[in-house]
């Protein structure tokens, strides 16, 4: 069985540099046009914040298995899911950090137009809830986390880290 590898820090910067990027370059042709940048939702910052609460939920059990804190047996299926879905919401939180970034950017490019500095706020906002979703993530990610075993112990070959 092949071993999980972890989400880097420098993997989540690329994704959200990109999607950055790509939002700029879009929402900059949008503003061109005479539209402006479409009004955040604050519903959009409160399903981020409840993602990742509910990553972190989900983690919760494999890391007091893996503590020993746990009463029960775990699922080893379960636990991989866990580890996937806690990439999955830290690649999502780092490409939506990207795009609302990206979004202020363009919006500070022209502050003279009283909408745009009202999209300020609620824009930083939703980046630090993508951000926390992000964060939720890779710690949901390293509670799932197996340390390979030392070198003096049992096998001789040493095992990569790995998660679940």
């Amino acid at each position: 069985m092949r071993a999980h590898k972890e989400i880097r820090l420098q993997t989540l910067a690329l994704v959200a540099a990109v999607t950055g990027v790509i939002g700029v370059l879009m929402f900059s042709l949008l503003t061109r046009g005479g539209s402006l940048v479409p009004r955040p939702s604050l519903l959009a910052g409160v399903l981020l914040v409840a993602m990742g609460g509910i990553v972190l939920w989900l983690a919760r059990p494999v890391r007091r298995y893996l503590e020993g804190e746990a009463k029960g047996t775990l699922d080893p299926l379960r636990a991989a899911r866990v580890v996937v879905l806690a990439q999955a919401a830290a690649l999502t939180g780092a490409a939506a950090a990207g795009w609302y970034l990206s979004q202020i950017v363009v919006v500070a490019t022209d502050l003279s137009l009283v909408a745009n500095r009202g999209r300020l706020l609620p824009l930083s906002a939703l980046v630090v809830a993508a951000l926390a979703l992000a964060g939720a993530g890779v710690v949901a990610q390293r509670w799932c986390r197996i340390d390979p075993p030392d070198a003096g112990e049992g096998d001789s070959t040493p095992a990569a880290p790995s998660a679940l």
